[in-house]
């Protein structure tokens, strides 16, 4: 799955005496479990097949593991002080295909260590590539995959070249199922598009679902307006209930911040923290990233993120948010 990349090895050494915790899902156990599978263009890493096609290990399992550590690929993510596990902690973020906005040197050790610092439950990543020589042929996919223990993925490369391309990708450190991607293309323009899973979220004995929706829309405003209109009459999107918690995310290039007021406040989502400028990541003047709820969920605080590396490992900043899921569970 393209050239071996030295990352891995040399972010392991840099967690050396950290004070950070180590995600917990091991990339072996990942790979074992048959967590990176691919069917017709997508990655899957749910434990469920999606609605195109079942789905097939991409190898057999190459090693044995206790049912503790079986049950770390299922169940909830490293813990990040009093972890509380109806809480979910979501990431948006165009990571310019490891490149930085400054520097334009490939990096992709700069993201996983913004990923590995945060610790996300689920993120949303926006221009993750394939096998692109810009790229020393990396398989970011599988790359962040391992390196963060977010071992359940779902990826669709929607720009193809001569070799390699790029797209869009969910990780998560829970299963994903029901994975489709909506084209958002507009005529002769570049294509774009959105892709979305189900989580399926545990808690104790219960499990429930989120839905996952990965956006990257265009760069004009006309473009972007018929984009999202298309992706709330699609079929998978109407569908959804109105309680049924929904996480929407990514690059939305909104150059002054009205998407949200104007198509999707209207269909009962609402911001996860405050509207904040995200690029150029070195000093952001525009904010063209978007993160949003709606249903079953409430937000407990949300923001971008203004670390150095937030700063350098891309063009654009991420967007963190803190998600309480109480009241899906029905816990009080």
């Amino acid at each position: 799955m393209g050239r071996a990349s030295p990352l891995l090895d040399a972010s392991s050494r840099a967690w050396e005496g950290s004070t950070l915790q180590r995600p917990v899902v091991t990339p072996s156990l990942a790979r074992a479990e048959g967590s990176l599978r691919r069917v017709g263009g997508f990655y899957d890493g749910s434990a469920r097949s999606g609605r195109r096609t079942a789905l097939a290990p991409t190898s057999p399992a190459r090693a044995q593991f206790s049912e503790q550590e079986r049950a770390c690929l299922v169940t909830a993510a490293p813990r990040r002080g009093n972890f509380c596990a109806m809480r979910l902690r979501v990431i948006t973020w165009n990571i310019h295909k490891g490149i930085g906005g400054v520097d334009r040197r490939y990096a992709p050790e700069r993201v996983v260590e913004l990923l590995r610092h945060h610790q996300p439950d689920v993120a949303l990543l926006q221009e993750v590539t394939e096998h692109m020589p810009r790229n020393r042929f990396d398989d970011q996919v599988q790359l962040l995959s391992e390196a963060t223990g977010m071992c359940h993925v779902a990826f669709n490369r929607q720009h193809r070249f001569a070799m390699g391309g790029y797209g869009n990708l969910i990780l998560s450190r829970f299963p994903l199922g029901d994975i489709e991607e909506v084209d958002l293309t507009v005529g002769w323009r570049k294509k774009r598009g959105a892709i979305q899973a189900r989580a399926h979220v545990r808690h104790g004995e219960h499990t429930r679902s989120v839905m996952l929706h990965n956006l990257h829309l265009g760069l004009a405003g006309s473009e972007r307006a018929r984009q999202l209109e298309r992706f709330l009459a699609s079929d998978p999107f109407r569908g959804i209930h109105k309680n049924t918690p929904i996480v929407l995310g990514g690059d939305l290039n909104d150059l002054w911040g009205t998407l949200g007021p104007r198509f999707l406040l209207p269909q009962g989502f609402e911001r996860a923290g405050a509207l904040s400028n995200t690029f150029p990541a070195a000093v952001p003047l525009r904010p063209l990233d978007g993160l949003f709820v709606r249903g079953n969920v409430q937000v407990v605080k949300g923001h971008t993120c203004t670390t150095r590396l937030a700063k350098e490992a891309s063009d654009h900043r991420p967007i963190i948010a803190d998600l309480d899921l109480t009241k899906l569970f029905g816990t009080t």
